[in-house]
Protein backbone atom coordinates (compact mmCIF):
# COMPACT_ATOMS: atom_id res chain seq x y z
CA UNK A 1 0.00 0.00 0.00
CA UNK A 2 1.15 3.61 -0.79
CA UNK A 3 0.28 5.61 1.99
CA UNK A 4 0.52 9.90 1.51
CA UNK A 5 -0.15 11.33 4.53
CA UNK A 6 -1.14 15.38 4.58
CA UNK A 7 2.16 15.56 2.54
CA UNK A 8 2.77 19.32 1.66
CA UNK A 9 5.64 21.37 -0.38
CA UNK A 10 5.16 24.67 -1.24
CA UNK A 11 7.83 26.54 -3.72
CA UNK A 12 9.57 30.22 -2.61
CA UNK A 13 7.42 33.64 -4.25
CA UNK A 14 9.75 36.14 -5.44
CA UNK A 15 6.39 38.07 -4.65
CA UNK A 16 5.44 37.66 -0.87
CA UNK A 17 1.80 38.66 -1.97
CA UNK A 18 1.64 36.03 -4.61
CA UNK A 19 -0.81 32.61 -4.02
CA UNK A 20 1.74 30.04 -2.92
CA UNK A 21 1.93 27.25 -5.21
CA UNK A 22 2.67 23.10 -4.34
CA UNK A 23 0.45 20.63 -2.45
CA UNK A 24 -1.07 21.18 0.45
CA UNK A 25 -2.40 18.87 3.27
CA UNK A 26 -2.52 16.07 0.51
CA UNK A 27 -3.83 12.15 1.93
CA UNK A 28 -4.27 9.38 -0.39
CA UNK A 29 -3.87 5.74 0.10
CA UNK A 30 -3.31 3.37 -3.12
CA UNK A 31 -3.79 -0.49 -2.37
CA UNK A 32 -2.02 -2.75 -4.03
CA UNK A 33 -3.34 -3.49 -7.80
CA UNK A 34 -5.00 -0.41 -8.37
CA UNK A 35 -4.29 1.94 -11.04
CA UNK A 36 -5.23 5.37 -10.39
CA UNK A 37 -5.42 8.30 -12.97
CA UNK A 38 -3.83 11.33 -11.15
CA UNK A 39 -6.14 14.27 -13.18
CA UNK A 40 -6.15 18.34 -12.91
CA UNK A 41 -6.02 21.37 -14.69
CA UNK A 42 -2.12 22.60 -15.38
CA UNK A 43 -1.04 23.81 -12.79
CA UNK A 44 -2.89 21.82 -9.82
CA UNK A 45 0.14 20.03 -8.46
CA UNK A 46 0.09 16.61 -9.93
CA UNK A 47 3.88 16.92 -10.91
CA UNK A 48 4.63 18.26 -7.72
CA UNK A 49 2.54 15.22 -6.05
CA UNK A 50 4.72 12.89 -8.07
CA UNK A 51 8.32 13.71 -7.43
CA UNK A 52 7.62 13.72 -3.47
CA UNK A 53 6.47 10.12 -4.05
CA UNK A 54 9.87 9.41 -6.03
CA UNK A 55 11.47 11.17 -3.45
CA UNK A 56 13.18 13.69 -6.03
CA UNK A 57 11.38 16.23 -4.05
CA UNK A 58 11.09 16.65 -0.17
CA UNK A 59 8.15 17.83 1.48
CA UNK A 60 7.92 20.87 3.88
CA UNK A 61 5.34 18.23 6.37
CA UNK A 62 3.58 15.16 5.98
CA UNK A 63 4.61 11.39 5.11
CA UNK A 64 5.06 9.34 2.11
CA UNK A 65 4.98 5.42 2.95
CA UNK A 66 5.67 2.76 0.31
CA UNK A 67 4.57 -0.43 2.71
CA UNK A 68 5.49 1.12 5.29
CA UNK A 69 8.83 2.61 3.73
CA UNK A 70 9.70 6.11 3.23
CA UNK A 71 10.97 7.25 -0.39
CA UNK A 72 13.10 10.39 1.52
CA UNK A 73 14.75 7.87 4.81
CA UNK A 74 14.97 4.70 2.38
CA UNK A 75 15.58 6.33 -1.81
CA UNK A 76 18.47 3.76 -1.95
CA UNK A 77 16.19 0.52 -1.40
CA UNK A 78 12.75 1.94 -3.13
CA UNK A 79 14.84 3.35 -5.87
CA UNK A 80 14.75 -0.72 -7.21
CA UNK A 81 11.01 -1.45 -6.64
CA UNK A 82 10.04 1.72 -8.44
CA UNK A 83 10.01 2.00 -12.03
CA UNK A 84 8.97 6.10 -12.99
CA UNK A 85 8.43 8.15 -16.29
CA UNK A 86 8.70 11.99 -16.44
CA UNK A 87 8.16 12.33 -20.18
CA UNK A 88 9.97 15.56 -19.71
CA UNK A 89 13.19 14.30 -18.51
CA UNK A 90 14.38 11.52 -20.24
CA UNK A 91 16.47 8.62 -18.64
CA UNK A 92 18.36 7.41 -21.94
CA UNK A 93 21.62 8.20 -22.88
CA UNK A 94 20.92 9.90 -26.12
CA UNK A 95 24.46 9.47 -28.00
CA UNK A 96 24.26 5.40 -27.36
CA UNK A 97 21.81 2.80 -29.43
CA UNK A 98 18.40 1.72 -27.40
CA UNK A 99 20.27 -1.52 -26.68
CA UNK A 100 22.93 -0.12 -24.99
CA UNK A 101 20.48 1.88 -22.88
CA UNK A 102 18.44 -1.38 -21.99
CA UNK A 103 21.94 -2.73 -21.14
CA UNK A 104 22.48 0.09 -18.33
CA UNK A 105 19.12 -0.12 -17.18
CA UNK A 106 20.20 -4.22 -16.68
CA UNK A 107 23.49 -3.62 -14.95
CA UNK A 108 21.70 -0.50 -12.60
CA UNK A 109 18.99 -2.26 -11.40
CA UNK A 110 21.39 -5.87 -10.88
CA UNK A 111 18.62 -7.56 -12.92
CA UNK A 112 20.02 -11.47 -14.49
CA UNK A 113 20.58 -11.08 -18.07
CA UNK A 114 18.24 -13.57 -19.31
CA UNK A 115 15.36 -12.69 -16.98
CA UNK A 116 15.75 -8.86 -17.97
CA UNK A 117 16.25 -10.24 -21.80
CA UNK A 118 13.21 -12.42 -21.18
CA UNK A 119 11.13 -9.36 -19.51
CA UNK A 120 11.99 -7.36 -22.37
CA UNK A 121 10.58 -9.97 -25.56
CA UNK A 122 7.62 -9.91 -23.48
CA UNK A 123 6.76 -6.23 -23.59
CA UNK A 124 8.17 -6.27 -27.44
CA UNK A 125 5.06 -7.69 -28.64
CA UNK A 126 3.08 -5.02 -26.71
CA UNK A 127 5.83 -1.84 -27.69
CA UNK A 128 7.96 -3.47 -30.81
CA UNK A 129 10.72 -1.69 -29.41
CA UNK A 130 12.99 -4.63 -31.43
CA UNK A 131 13.04 -2.87 -34.02
CA UNK A 132 14.40 0.18 -32.68
CA UNK A 133 17.37 -1.15 -30.81
CA UNK A 134 20.39 -0.61 -32.82
CA UNK A 135 19.23 3.59 -33.27
CA UNK A 136 20.80 5.29 -31.84
CA UNK A 137 18.50 7.04 -28.98
CA UNK A 138 18.97 10.96 -30.12
CA UNK A 139 17.79 10.12 -33.90
CA UNK A 140 14.51 8.30 -32.57
CA UNK A 141 10.96 10.34 -32.48
CA UNK A 142 9.39 11.60 -29.25
CA UNK A 143 6.87 8.72 -29.38
CA UNK A 144 9.63 5.97 -30.31
CA UNK A 145 11.44 7.36 -27.19
CA UNK A 146 8.63 6.99 -24.67
CA UNK A 147 7.77 2.86 -26.17
CA UNK A 148 11.71 2.50 -25.00
CA UNK A 149 11.61 3.84 -21.93
CA UNK A 150 8.10 2.19 -20.88
CA UNK A 151 9.94 -1.00 -21.65
CA UNK A 152 12.95 -0.01 -19.93
CA UNK A 153 10.58 1.46 -17.06
CA UNK A 154 8.75 -2.10 -16.74
CA UNK A 155 11.86 -4.73 -17.47
CA UNK A 156 13.43 -4.69 -14.24
CA UNK A 157 9.65 -6.11 -12.52
CA UNK A 158 9.16 -3.02 -10.35
CA UNK A 159 6.19 -3.29 -6.95
CA UNK A 160 5.13 0.93 -7.96
CA UNK A 161 5.42 2.42 -11.19
CA UNK A 162 4.54 5.68 -11.73
CA UNK A 163 4.08 7.39 -15.44
CA UNK A 164 3.80 11.27 -16.25
CA UNK A 165 2.33 11.96 -19.58
CA UNK A 166 3.43 8.45 -20.57
CA UNK A 167 1.64 8.65 -24.21
CA UNK A 168 2.81 12.11 -25.77
CA UNK A 169 3.98 11.61 -29.25
CA UNK A 170 3.02 7.54 -29.48
CA UNK A 171 0.18 7.18 -32.51
CA UNK A 172 -2.66 5.66 -32.76
CA UNK A 173 -1.32 2.69 -33.72
CA UNK A 174 0.90 1.78 -30.65
CA UNK A 175 -1.26 2.99 -28.23
CA UNK A 176 -3.22 0.07 -28.37
CA UNK A 177 -0.31 -1.99 -27.56
CA UNK A 178 0.63 0.48 -24.68
CA UNK A 179 -3.21 0.00 -23.41
CA UNK A 180 -2.40 -4.00 -23.58
CA UNK A 181 0.91 -3.79 -21.94
CA UNK A 182 -0.39 -1.98 -19.14
CA UNK A 183 -3.17 -4.76 -18.18
CA UNK A 184 -0.91 -7.27 -18.99
CA UNK A 185 2.04 -6.19 -16.37
CA UNK A 186 -1.16 -5.44 -13.71
CA UNK A 187 -2.49 -8.71 -14.29
CA UNK A 188 0.61 -10.35 -13.77
CA UNK A 189 2.00 -8.78 -11.43
CA UNK A 190 -0.92 -6.76 -9.00
CA UNK A 191 1.44 -3.69 -9.15
CA UNK A 192 0.61 -0.18 -8.21
CA UNK A 193 0.51 2.20 -10.68
CA UNK A 194 -0.28 5.68 -10.91
CA UNK A 195 -0.92 7.68 -14.48
CA UNK A 196 -0.51 11.20 -14.58
CA UNK A 197 -2.10 12.41 -18.40
CA UNK A 198 -4.41 14.29 -20.18
CA UNK A 199 -5.06 11.49 -22.67
CA UNK A 200 -8.88 11.13 -21.27
CA UNK A 201 -9.15 8.21 -23.67
CA UNK A 202 -5.62 6.36 -22.47
CA UNK A 203 -6.80 6.92 -18.92
CA UNK A 204 -10.46 5.19 -19.76
CA UNK A 205 -8.80 2.23 -21.34
CA UNK A 206 -6.02 1.64 -18.23
CA UNK A 207 -7.42 3.06 -14.81
CA UNK A 208 -10.01 1.79 -12.35
CA UNK A 209 -10.09 5.31 -10.22
CA UNK A 210 -9.45 8.80 -10.69
CA UNK A 211 -7.81 11.60 -8.10
CA UNK A 212 -8.59 14.77 -9.27
CA UNK A 213 -6.49 17.87 -8.00
CA UNK A 214 -7.10 21.83 -8.03
CA UNK A 215 -4.78 24.34 -6.63
CA UNK A 216 -2.81 21.94 -4.94
CA UNK A 217 -5.62 20.13 -3.09
CA UNK A 218 -7.25 16.69 -3.74
CA UNK A 219 -10.70 18.05 -4.89
CA UNK A 220 -12.20 14.48 -5.55
CA UNK A 221 -11.41 10.95 -4.96
CA UNK A 222 -13.96 8.73 -7.00
CA UNK A 223 -13.91 5.18 -9.44
CA UNK A 224 -12.83 5.74 -12.53
CA UNK A 225 -16.94 4.78 -14.02
CA UNK A 226 -17.69 7.87 -11.72
CA UNK A 227 -15.26 10.15 -13.29
CA UNK A 228 -16.12 8.83 -16.92
CA UNK A 229 -20.12 9.82 -16.29
CA UNK A 230 -18.84 13.57 -14.92
CA UNK A 231 -16.56 13.73 -18.24
CA UNK A 232 -19.31 12.35 -20.69
CA UNK A 233 -22.02 14.39 -19.18
CA UNK A 234 -22.13 16.07 -22.16
CA UNK A 235 -20.31 15.95 -25.68
CA UNK A 236 -18.46 18.06 -27.88
CA UNK A 237 -20.67 17.96 -31.49
CA UNK A 238 -19.14 20.11 -34.69
CA UNK A 239 -21.32 20.66 -37.69
CA UNK A 240 -19.67 21.17 -40.79
CA UNK A 241 -21.67 23.04 -43.32
CA UNK A 242 -21.69 23.99 -46.86
CA UNK A 243 -19.98 27.64 -47.31
CA UNK A 244 -22.29 30.58 -48.05
CA UNK A 245 -25.32 28.62 -45.86
CA UNK A 246 -27.25 30.73 -43.86
CA UNK A 247 -28.40 28.84 -40.79
CA UNK A 248 -31.63 29.38 -38.82
CA UNK A 249 -31.69 31.95 -36.15
CA UNK A 250 -34.40 29.51 -34.40
CA UNK A 251 -31.29 27.17 -34.32
CA UNK A 252 -28.51 29.19 -33.45
CA UNK A 253 -30.46 30.50 -30.65
CA UNK A 254 -31.46 26.55 -29.31
CA UNK A 255 -28.16 25.30 -29.91
CA UNK A 256 -25.94 27.74 -28.07
CA UNK A 257 -22.99 27.32 -30.72
CA UNK A 258 -19.40 28.90 -31.31
CA UNK A 259 -18.55 29.67 -34.44
CA UNK A 260 -14.53 27.86 -35.37
CA UNK A 261 -14.90 29.05 -39.00
CA UNK A 262 -17.33 29.67 -41.64
CA UNK A 263 -18.17 26.17 -42.28
CA UNK A 264 -17.99 24.81 -38.62
CA UNK A 265 -19.81 25.22 -35.28
CA UNK A 266 -19.51 23.54 -32.31
CA UNK A 267 -21.59 23.09 -29.80
CA UNK A 268 -22.31 20.87 -26.48
CA UNK A 269 -24.64 18.22 -26.19
CA UNK A 270 -26.04 16.38 -22.82
CA UNK A 271 -27.04 12.89 -24.03
CA UNK A 272 -30.65 13.37 -22.33
CA UNK A 273 -31.69 16.49 -24.16
CA UNK A 274 -33.38 16.33 -27.06
CA UNK A 275 -33.63 18.50 -30.15
CA UNK A 276 -35.95 20.95 -30.71
CA UNK A 277 -38.39 19.92 -34.24
CA UNK A 278 -36.22 22.82 -35.70
CA UNK A 279 -32.91 21.87 -35.14
CA UNK A 280 -33.48 18.43 -36.19
CA UNK A 281 -34.83 19.53 -39.25
CA UNK A 282 -31.46 21.18 -40.05
CA UNK A 283 -29.29 18.38 -38.81
CA UNK A 284 -30.82 16.26 -41.75
CA UNK A 285 -31.10 19.28 -44.05
CA UNK A 286 -29.04 19.54 -47.49
CA UNK A 287 -26.74 22.40 -45.80
CA UNK A 288 -25.42 19.95 -43.07
CA UNK A 289 -22.37 18.14 -44.64
CA UNK A 290 -21.19 16.13 -41.56
CA UNK A 291 -22.31 15.97 -37.82
CA UNK A 292 -18.80 14.98 -35.36
CA UNK A 293 -18.86 13.84 -31.89
CA UNK A 294 -16.18 13.81 -29.25
CA UNK A 295 -15.38 13.28 -25.88
CA UNK A 296 -14.47 16.92 -24.52
CA UNK A 297 -10.66 17.02 -23.36
CA UNK A 298 -10.14 17.30 -19.37
CA UNK A 299 -9.06 20.39 -19.51
CA UNK A 300 -11.96 22.22 -21.10
CA UNK A 301 -14.05 20.44 -18.18
CA UNK A 302 -12.05 21.62 -15.66
CA UNK A 303 -12.18 24.98 -17.42
CA UNK A 304 -15.73 25.09 -17.77
CA UNK A 305 -16.34 23.81 -13.84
Amino acid sequence: MIEINNLTKTYRQRDQKAKANGIFDVCVRINSGETLALVGPNGSGKSTLLKCLCGVVYPQSGKVLFDGRSPHAKKSDLCYEMGVIFSAKTGFIEDLPVEDNFELVRRLYGMERNVFSNNLDELNEFLDTNELKKRQYRVLSRGQRLRCELAACLAHDPTYIILDEPTLGIDAGFMEGVKRCLHHIQKKSNMHIIICSHDFDFLNAVCNRAIIMDNGRISNDMSFGSFYKEMNSCKRVTVTTRVGCVIPQVVLDCLKYHYIDEQHISYLKNDVDFYSPEVSSWLTSNDVLSIDTAYRSIEEVFHEK
